[in-house]
């Protein structure tokens, strides 16, 4: 290690409050590792990496000696460290070039070193939310650029925001979200196997009532995919394409739970106690699957519309209205039916059709 290693060394140590004996003999020792020393020199010499990012695992951020040291080229690759505990910061060096090697008495200038903390998704929505928008939404000299153009603009940097937003939020409900009750006690899969296992009347009295309440649950999830609720014509045919992304997410987490130890453990215990729930269950199961599948095709179709859609509710101009927008978007509906008529057969055009002729009028009337 020459000085520019214990630079970045002492950095990590800012951050990460490693100045103890123990901790900086245990970050030496990690840096010194052959692929993390072959990472920093890459990062250091000409035409190398232009990124690096620390963080610590931490089993008890009041013990150091618990701590575990991780170094990556890149935030993606982060999604690999197992660890469930970590400091809320990630220290992250970078290159605007790389055309030559770092030199010592130059590493202020040519690295930039900062902290990502806490939550950065967060953090970016409320600059934007808090300080970009209102700014830009304050600024009236926008030089040659026209009115239009700036409200497109606006348009999708708050379309953007919102989309960062459930992002955010969709990643912590699918790691927190249990739509189906969970059963107290799991059967072991290896004691329902047993030919000979008798299971108790308590027992399989308590999985058929937890099925049940299953059955009710997902029965109201379904009742929801019918297309009578897209008869609801005051919403605008954007938020079509976003009602069905919702469906298809909370199907999604229904299978994904079904999937699992605890629930495979109540169906368990039904098969082997031959309940008569069996049945309407194997129908159930059916029907999330084509609920599941039905929903997918819908959200590829209305994906695929996606950008005239988006023309729609943007535009506010009659004639370019009448003249291109609503010939695009036809143009897009017969390229789909050419390859298939499903949904206009089954109806489904016809109800989307119905919710942009009456948002067109909503639009041309005010």
């Amino acid at each position: 290690m020459d000085e520019r290693h214990w630079w970045i060394a002492g950095k990590v140590q800012q951050t990460f409050h490693t100045a103890g004996q123990d901790t900086s003999t245990a970050l030496e020792a990690f840096i010194l590792e052959t692929n993390n020393l072959q990472l920093i020199n890459s990062f250091l010499r000409a035409e190398g990496q232009q990124a690096l990012f620390f963080l610590v695992e931490a089993y008890d951020q009041a013990d150091p000696l618990t701590w575990q040291f991780h170094l990556r080229s890149d935030l993606r690759s982060l999604e690999n460290v197992t660890g469930k505990s970590f400091f809320p910061t990630v220290v992250y060096f970078l290159r605007a070039e790389n055309e030559h090697d770092i030199d010592a008495a130059m590493m202020e200038k040519e690295i930039f070193c900062g902290e990502i903390k806490e939550n950065p998704v967060e953090s970016l929505k409320c600059l934007l939310n808090e300080l970009c928008i209102p700014l830009l939404r304050a600024q009236k000299d926008w030089g040659s650029c026209s009115q239009e153009s700036v409200t497109h603009f606006l348009s999708n940097l708050e379309k953007y925001v919102a989309a960062i937003e459930e992002a955010a939020i969709i990643n912590n409900t699918e790691k927190h979200l249990t739509i189906l009750k969970r059963p107290q006690n799991i059967i072991s899969p290896d004691l329902l196997q047993q030919r000979s296992m008798v299971l108790d009347s308590e027992i399989v009295n308590k999985n058929e009532a937890l099925l049940s309440e299953w059955i009710k649950t997902i029965e109201q999830v379904l009742a929801e995919t019918v297309d009578e609720r897209v008869l609801d014509i005051t919403t605008t045919p954007l938020t079509e394409l976003q009602r069905w992304h919702q469906r298809q997410k909370m199907l999604g987490l229904i299978t994904e739970q079904l999937r699992g130890k605890e629930c495979k453990s109540v169906i368990g215990v039904i098969i082997s106690a031959k309940s008569k729930l069996l049945k309407r269950w194997k129908t159930m199961d059916i029907g999330i699957t084509e609920a599941t599948n039905a929903t997918k095709d819908r959200v590829k179709y209305l994906e695929a519309l996606y950008r005239h859609l988006e023309a729609l509710s943007t535009d506010t101009d009659p004639v370019n209205l009448v003249n291109t927008t609503i010939p695009s978007l036809f143009n897009g509906i017969q390229q789909i039916e050419n390859m298939t008529k499903f949904f206009s057969k089954n109806g489904y055009l016809g109800l989307l059709l119905t919710k942009v002729q009456h948002y067109e009028i909503e639009t041309l009337t005010t």
